[in-house]
């Protein structure tokens, strides 16, 4: 029987820590799922990660505002909200640690 691997989802993925992440997760195996923002997709600062994820077969969760996807106040319950139909197992952001579970 095959070992079904826990869909990851990093928030912060296109920072410092963030893409070191997404990138252990992808190539382990696991589902992985990145946060971002919009007008990161098109940011050419940011041009070079995305398109690392995307070889990697990186899925991408596109939140619109600046304080769903920022690490701080309410955000594990916004992150919840945002990625819950995905069905994430476990998440994750690189400045907090651990979010509570999806």
């Amino acid at each position: 029987m095959a070992e079904t691997k826990s869909k990851i989802l990093i928030v912060g993925s296109t920072g410092f820590i963030g893409k070191h992440l997404v990138e252990a997760s992808a190539k382990a195996g696991r589902p992985t799922f990145a946060l971002v923002r919009e007008p990161t997709l098109s940011n050419p600062a940011k041009s070079k990660i995305i398109e690392r994820f995307k070889a990697l077969g990186v899925n991408f969760v596109l939140v619109s505002s600046p304080a769903m996807a920022a690490g701080g106040g309410n955000s594990g319950e916004k992150t919840t909200t945002a990625v819950g139909p995905f069905g994430v197992d476990s998440s994750f952001t690189a400045a907090l640690g651990r979010l509570p579970p999806v």
